[in-house]
């Protein structure tokens, strides 16, 4: 955007003052406006978005003013597919929702039976969902979701903290577990792995990482039958997360 806006400038003045006289300002002002809150935070998340929706608003508008349009035989298959795209986006979308919404209801009506807050189910993690999807659904929460798992343990857990624990490990015998065992990607040991670090991104919920053969992992304590264990579970960062 401040490439064209450099570039009318400089080609077209005429142009550039009546297009700052003009509402264009509004966009220009908003997509730097979210910029230099974006910076300032070092957070992308919603004023990055705004930035880029402001942003490509004033680009097409200048390009509308310039007549820079493209010629209906590129247009049309354009605009054919890009609604194809759209459409094939949604559907899938809704699919996956439904998948996922069911995974959901089934976590938490085994989160409310359980009396120690521990269930044990294998669920769909973000990374294994197509890209297509944007990240768009919501299922069950992972290990690194601290907040989204508390407002669980508020709602629907009488404040127990929720542990999902994976099926292969239902028949495990607690009472005399040692050392670390693997179970699919997660790991349990009887003791904090080490080296390990703090990470937060709101201060009232820390999470306790440590990293195993390169990969960073998030640590979830919990005990059963009076057995202190410790779960670690692969970090997934969300887009724009610090």
């Amino acid at each position: 955007m401040v490439f064209f806006i450099c570039w009318i400038a400089y080609k077209n003045r005429p142009l550039f003052y009546e297009m700052i006289r003009s509402p264009w300002i509004i966009f220009v002002s908003g997509a730097l406006i979210s910029t230099a809150f974006m910076l300032l935070s070092q957070y992308g998340g919603r004023t990055g978005w705004y930035a880029q929706i402001f942003a490509l608003i004033a680009i097409f508008q200048i390009l509308n003013r310039l007549n820079i349009c493209a010629p209906s035989k590129i247009a049309i298959p354009v605009t054919v597919l890009l609604g194809a795209a759209i459409i094939f986006h949604y559907s899938e979308l809704m699919i996956w929702q439904k998948r996922l919404g069911s995974e959901a209801r089934i976590a938490i009506s085994l989160y409310r039976q359980s009396p120690d807050g521990i269930i044990y189910m294998d669920y769909t993690n973000e990374p294994e969902l197509p890209w297509y999807l944007l990240r768009k659904t919501h299922g069950v929460p992972d290990e690194d979701d601290t907040y989204y798992r508390y407002r669980m343990s508020k709602h629907y857990g009488h404040n127990k903290p929720l542990v999902i624990l994976p099926e292969n490990c239902r028949n495990v015998d607690w009472q005399k577990y040692t050392g670390i065992m693997q179970f699919g990607e997660r790991f349990i040991s009887d003791k904090p792995l080490e080296p390990s670090y703090t990470d937060q991104i709101v201060d009232i919920f820390p999470r306790i990482m440590t990293r195993i053969n390169g990969q960073e992992y998030i640590e979830t304590v919990f005990k059963i039958h009076n057995n202190k264990l410790y779960l670690y579970s692969p970090v997934d960062r969300d887009p724009g997360e610090k």
